[in-house]
């Protein structure tokens, strides 16, 4: 009866069957290694991002408090637990692979064949363990921390608490450098009592913005100061009506300015609701032309209540805006790119004001245009032109100071209106300033200087 097939101990197969034994052995080893330090690689990395994680929040939330001291023990604590997780796998890997190197040579086992299972599995428990420690302890440090923001009031977004300004020097309530302090509202004489001349703004009874000289007391904040004389009090309502104007800042409105950097920052505080879209573009334009004509202000920014959200009326607070553009007569037409602002002064209806109106014109804006633009009169109302319907510009030259405007014969007619020619002055003379000093206006009618009786 013949034995069951196998190998001699010495014959070639017996070797070839350990040498493969030896190398499914030595595979299966460097993969069951490879497996542990990949597994431990990723716990490592888990475990540094969650650190660095309560780094962060550590950081922004520290603050001198009691509860952080427990939180930089907890962090503490974790850290030496991780260092202690590291050294027991270190131990359980040297010592499995050392049972696995002093395996005898030849074919594994049964025991043997199971030992890289059996290692892995006491590194998951070993790890599975050792997260949850530390989730444990992840989770206290991150209660611990809300706690701490929540004592020490430490938060991402901005604090919203307006602390109320000093009664004796008001700045606007936004992130401004220190305000400049202006002197109170009411314009009282300066202790040597001298005064200055300054360009303030005001409405017209026809309803149109008009510049106005007007003597204000020398005094230290004379920029609030002016704007105080806007303002519609009993005192300067009785002033301004003899002379057909109007205040532009309501009765009641408390004025804080600041000026920095050659911008004015103005709080209006408790103004009224506006009629109108067109009354809150005047009152902005009104301050913001007023301020512009110091020296040290460039642009300025207007709050209401401390606020530039929109207006009831749908305006909103100009923000370091430079000079408005008075009455402008053709909006549409300012959009254009090379359209270009001139500034022609019509009379009212009753000759007593000049009102400065801003057309846009395309082309040329010398003076010889401007005159041009002038008399041919305008559409607005309450407005009227000192220049018969047809009226030719043949010429307008500044010579020594004297301004000639020659045109054709519809202006002789003129001449025989003194008040009209008187309006006619003027609103040329207002009108060519721009263009240099004039001290005289003369006209002359197809290039004969005009005789007046």
């Amino acid at each position: 009866m013949t034995d069951s097939p196998g190998f001699a101990p010495d014959s070639p197969f017996a070797e070839r069957r350990k040498k493969a034994c030896s190398i499914q052995l030595q595979l299966r080893r460097q993969h069951s290694a490879a497996q542990v330090r990949r597994r431990n690689t990723a716990f490592a990395q888990a475990h540094y991002i969650i650190f660095l994680t309560h780094v962060k929040f550590f950081i922004r939330f520290l603050s001198n408090n009691f509860i952080i001291s427990i939180v930089i023990l907890s962090i503490i604590r974790l850290s030496n637990n991780f260092e202690q997780s590291k050294f027991a796998f270190v131990q359980v890997f040297l010592f499995q692979k050392a049972n696995i190197i002093n395996q005898p040579s030849g074919i594994a086992s049964a025991q043997t064949k199971r030992r890289p299972q059996n290692f892995l599995g006491g590194i998951e428990t070993t790890m599975k363990s050792t997260c949850c420690h530390t989730a444990r302890f992840s989770a206290l440090i991150l209660v611990l921390l809300t706690i701490a923001a929540l004592f020490c009031g430490c938060s991402d977004a901005p604090d919203c608490v307006t602390t109320p300004p000093p009664a004796s020097c008001s700045p606007v309530p936004t992130a401004v450098p220190t305000p400049v302090c202006s002197a109170p509202a009411t314009a009282d004489a300066a202790p040597d009592g001298k005064k200055v001349n300054k360009t303030l703004y005001y409405l017209t009874d026809e309803g149109y913005l008009l510049p106005v000289v007007a003597s204000v007391p020398q005094q230290a904040g004379i920029a609030k100061a002016c704007l105080a004389k806007m303002t519609a009090s009993d005192e300067n309502r009785a002033a301004l009506s003899k002379n057909g104007l109007k205040a532009v800042i309501p009765q009641g409105t408390e004025i804080q300015i600041s000026i920095q950097n050659g911008e004015a920052r103005v709080n209006l505080v408790n103004l009224p609701v506006m009629p109108d879209y067109d009354s809150e573009q005047q009152l902005f334009a009104a301050v913001v032309n007023t301020l512009t004509e110091f020296d040290s202000v460039e642009t300025v920014s207007i709050f209401l209540n401390g606020c530039n959200d929109i207006t009831a009326n749908g305006s909103l607070p100009p923000q370091k805006h430079g000079k408005y553009a008075l009455n402008v007569e053709n909006a549409e037409i300012a959009t254009s790119g090379s359209a270009k602002p001139l500034t022609l002064y019509f009379p009212n209806e009753s000759g007593s004001l000049m009102i400065p109106i801003t057309r846009y014109a395309e082309g040329s804006t010398d003076l010889y245009s401007c005159i041009q633009q002038l008399a041919a009169g305008t559409e607005l109302r309450g407005l009227r032109s000192c220049f018969p319907e047809n009226t030719l510009v043949l010429g307008a030259v500044i010579e020594n100071g004297i301004l000639t405007v020659n045109l054709s014969s519809d202006f002789e007619t003129v001449a025989n209106d003194a008040g009209l020619l008187n309006l006619a002055t003027q609103s040329v003379l207002l009108t060519a300033l721009p263009y240099g000093s004039i001290n005289e206006v003369h006209f002359a009618v197809n290039g004969i200087p005009l005789k007046i009786d």
